[in-house]
């Protein structure tokens, strides 16, 4: 090849490179600064620092504390619903037990023309005493007679039962027709306020204390 054909391929070349880095220079000035990353181990550490301090500024500011207000809130307002639940639960108990000896005190009359006195002796397999509640039975001894059966709570706060098996005279007959009745106090008993008295006084009526229970 010729020298000045060598000469003019050699500006050209020339004219190129300058044209190129021309415009990788202009088109790197229109990209605004803050898209140009620098993974710089300086900046890095300033992110960490920012994140950390996000974190204390939430706390500061009582942003995480929120949550457990919230928690205390709820529990407040679900505590007095499960007590609640749990009393009824244990008062099931006393209902349950008293209604079980009026029935037991009526076939027990059927049987042998008596109310029994012993709840060992109505064979129900009822203890004496459970964790919730003291149970007795006993017979009043009117004309006719009435049966009485007792659950006083041996815990606060929760309701006591009585429940009674009365006795009606059969029309030109000797024989008695039974009738039991089951009552609940109107208040929880405790120290405070104590099992009113489980005596009867009208018949098919629950005493002053107590309503009836269908």
């Amino acid at each position: 090849m010729k020298p000045k054909a060598m000469q003019r391929l050699n500006q050209r070349a020339k004219l190129n490179e300058t044209s190129l880095v021309s415009v990788r220079k202009k088109f790197i000035g229109n990209i605004p600064q803050a898209m140009i990353q620098d993974n710089s181990p300086a900046q890095e550490t300033q992110g960490g620092k920012t994140s950390k301090i996000l974190i204390w500024g939430l706390a500061g500011c009582g942003c995480l504390g929120f949550g457990v207000i919230l928690l205390s809130i709820l529990a407040a307002i679900a505590l007095p619903s499960f007590l609640n639940q749990a009393n009824k639960a244990r008062e099931a108990e006393g209902k349950t037990y008293v209604g079980s000896l009026n029935r037991s005190q009526q076939a027990h009359f059927l049987e042998k023309e008596a109310f029994s006195d012993s709840i060992e002796a109505l064979g129900l397999g009822i203890p004496a005493q459970t964790e919730t509640y003291s149970y007795q039975v006993g017979v009043q001894p009117s004309q006719p007679p009435v049966a009485i059966a007792l659950a006083t709570p041996v815990q606060e706060n929760i309701k006591g039962y009585v429940g009674f098996v009365f006795l009606t005279p059969e029309a030109e007959s000797d024989s008695f027709i039974s009738s039991a009745i089951l009552c609940e106090t109107i208040a929880p008993v405790s120290a405070a306020s104590p099992l009113p008295s489980p005596t009867p006084t009208a018949f098919m009526e629950c005493p002053a204390g107590f309503v009836v229970l269908d």
